[in-house]
């Protein structure tokens, strides 16, 4: 059975085609969803039914992302999986802006930018909320709508207009009775009218107020109660609710959106001048450039490499010890003398034990990225101790350890912290049955 075409929704890159940004097949990324797919396919042999299947494989695959154990290819692709939902965003502001599709690269970038911090982007999913659903339709619908909510504000701010994105039924709930007058004689009104206007603004707001409705979620009935309340309140008949409300926000919107004076692409200088520029070519661009999107990627690519690198390297070549210091430095992040004490050795002991490791690491780095240099340099130890600190609980010597050991030990340090932190034990010893009880988590990692 062929890969699905919405598991290739994980199988993709950012690139750059004709001043755009565009998403292309990641071959790394394609194999890798590729072989999952085949392993869900072969272990599942009486189910036919591809949704189900691609079910099977979403759901496996955000149950590691919300567990943390997600590694860095499956990453990229839930990154791919953004990326897409990003660009459809995108897309969507393009066309309610009315702007130029000079400036779908600008709207690309903001909404690319709303997706940059993975590890909490899933927050606010209520997964047993959609156990029972389609979860990668939910995962889609949430997606869409928290990068569209993120990049609203920053799309207005980018072209100066308030407005954008709302709807212009709800626009008079979000000023004054004095700027919507002034919008509304800005029309041509007359005062009767702007009245009428004003007093059907202010029973929408009492409406929205006794209900707690949304004003984007208002449908005919609740108009026509905003009707019933004016005929009530005023003992006049009210014009047709949701038309001149959308009439309203038309002026609003007209009144405070910003002035086009020039276009940004007219060319300005004198016509005998040469090259012509625009306005354009003399403004620095804030957001980040397409080239930099690709060296985003490429050095996303370079340190998968290094992680895998040195994935392999703890594997192979550290013994307890060292993975006992590594764990609770790097796991745990305990400093060197608290780690002393549960490992009973001294500071100066668990300091040259990591310097060991490191120098050690970054030498098997060095001789993979530059084969010919005899020794590491300082930038490779430094990028060694970055690669132990954001990774560390994503290499195979964390995460073979029990779950149950990882908790129980997460347990007994957060105690052990908390107590250190404690003024009156700042000159103490540590609480020996606290230590003790970690010594012992860690002795069933050894002897496992």
């Amino acid at each position: 059975m062929g890969l699905p075409a919405e598991a290739k929704l994980f199988t993709q890159k950012i690139a750059w085609q004709n001043q755009r940004i565009i998403l292309t097949t990641a071959p790394r990324l394609q194999e890798s969803i590729e072989l999952r797919w085949q392993s869900i396919v072969a272990a599942h042999p009486g189910v036919t039914d591809e949704c189900i299947l691609v079910q099977i494989l979403v759901r496996d695959s955000f149950d590691r992302l919300l567990d943390g154990a997600v590694d860095p290819i499956e990453s990229d692709c839930w990154r791919s999986f953004l990326a897409y939902l990003a660009l459809q965003v995108a897309n969507r502001i393009l066309r309610i802006t009315y702007t130029r599709l000079e400036d779908l690269e600008d709207i690309q970038s903001i909404c690319l930018g709303t997706i940059s911090h993975l590890d909490r982007f899933f927050t606010g999913f209520d997964l047993n909320r959609n156990l029972e659903s389609d979860l990668l339709s939910r995962l889609k619908a949430y997606g869409y709508r928290s990068i569209q909510y993120s990049a609203y504000p920053k799309v207005r701010k980018f072209f100066n207009d308030p407005n954008i994105g709302r709807s212009l039924r709800g626009l008079f709930n979000r000023y004054s009775d004095c700027m919507i007058k002034d919008a509304l004689s800005n029309e041509g009104g007359s005062q009767t009218q702007i009245e009428r206007d004003l007093r059907l603004c202010k029973c929408a707001r009492e409406y929205l107020r006794q209900t707690g409705r949304r004003i984007d979620r208002l449908r005919t009935q609740d108009f026509d109660s905003i009707g019933d309340l004016y005929r009530t309140i005023y003992g006049d008949a009210p014009p047709p609710v949701a038309k001149r409300l959308e009439q309203i926000g038309g002026a609003i919107s007209k009144f405070t959106s910003p002035p086009q004076i020039v276009s940004s692409n007219t060319l300005i200088g004198s016509k005998g001048s040469a090259p012509n520029y625009t306005l354009e070519n003399t403004l620095p661009s804030a957001k980040p450039q397409p080239d930099e999107y690709l060296e985003s990627q490429e050095r996303s690519q370079q340190w998968q490499q290094l992680f895998k690198l040195g994935d392999r390297w703890l594997s192979e070549h550290t013994h307890a010890h060292d993975r006992d210091i590594l764990l609770l430095r790097y796991g745990f992040d305990l400093n060197q003398t608290p780690i002393g004490n549960i490992l009973k050795k001294d500071q100066a002991t668990i300091c040259r034990s990591l310097r060991q490791i490191h120098r050690r690491i970054a030498e098997h780095l060095t001789q993979a990225m530059n084969p010919g240099a005899d020794v590491p340099s300082a930038m490779v130890l430094e990028l060694t101790i970055e690669l132990l600190a954001e990774n560390f609980t994503s290499f195979d010597i964390y995460q073979q350890i029990d779950r149950t050991i990882i908790q129980e030990l997460a347990t007994s340090i957060s105690a052990l912290t908390s107590w250190m932190k404690q003024t009156e034990n700042r000159q103490r010893s540590l609480e020996p049955e606290l230590v003790d009880r970690i010594r012992r988590r860690l002795e069933r990692i050894t002897h496992k």
